[in-house]
């Protein structure tokens, strides 16, 4: 998981199609599949950028 500097995050993970994950998927998007453990350790890094720190503080980036 990739901060993107734009207020959102870029992952990566092995492909899935949508057939497989049994869903609708609009044109354009892409579906990948991440594990669970590495989703949480991500998740918790993100906790720590700077941008994050501003967000809890009230700042703007």
């Amino acid at each position: 998981m990739y901060d993107s500097g734009r207020g959102s995050v870029v992952v990566q993970g092995y492909a899935v199609s949508a057939a497989a994950a049994k869903v609708d998927l609009p044109e354009g998007e892409l579906l990948v599949e991440i594990p669970v453990e590495l989703l949480a350790e991500a998740a918790r890094g993100l906790l720590f950028l700077p941008a994050a720190e501003n967000r809890r503080a009230g700042r703007e980036d």
